[in-house]
């Protein structure tokens, strides 16, 4: 009997918090935006010649597994990112100013995540200061949840920032808000 009542106060605890976490990711809006920044001791052009050699981004970007090419989506270049946990998403170049900007489409293939994120390079005399732009929507309660309160929605931009200072020679590249 303190078998089945120990185990019905569990289940109801776990659906009591599932429940919580859902509502509480339900009254959280689902559309998001942030800038991030770093500064690299390399000019634009070398900025831009690493963010625009996608094939390449998985030995800068731990994340990643794979990156594949895809055919044109409306005009535009497209990639698919594959992630170490497994997930994928698609990204389209939808705007290429060499040297000076680039902004991509991200769609999550579960359909939980929708953005941009633009790319801005603006040179420093030799060194250049990388912002990175990013607007999203999360559809899902939880996944609005845990991006809120357990990853952190500026978590991604962040490391990705810190990936490619590193990956142009920077020992310890601070991103800045």
């Amino acid at each position: 009997m303190r078998v089945a009542k120990a185990l019905a106060l569990v289940l109801g605890l776990a659906i009591f918090s599932i429940g919580l976490v859902m509502l509480i990711g339900a009254s959280l809006p689902d559309e998001y935006e942030f800038s991030r920044s770093v500064n690299v001791s390399q000019p634009p052009d070398a900025v831009w010649r690493v963010l625009n050699d996608f094939p390449n981004e998985p030995s800068w970007r731990p994340e990643l597994t794979a990156v594949k090419q895809l055919g044109p989506r409306r005009k535009h270049e497209a990639w698919r990112e594959i992630y170490k946990e497994g997930e994928s998403m698609t990204v389209e170049v939808a705007e290429s100013v060499p040297g000076k900007r680039q902004q991509l489409v991200l769609t999550g293939d579960t359909g939980a995540f929708e953005g941009k994120w633009q790319f801005e390079l603006t040179p420093n005399g030799a060194s250049t200061r990388i912002v990175l732009h990013e607007e999203g929507s999360y559809t899902h309660p939880f996944t609005r949840f845990r991006q809120r309160f357990v990853t952190g929605q500026a978590a991604h931009a962040e490391a990705t920032l810190r990936a490619l200072a590193t990956r142009l020679g920077e020992a310890s590249p601070t991103v800045s808000r």
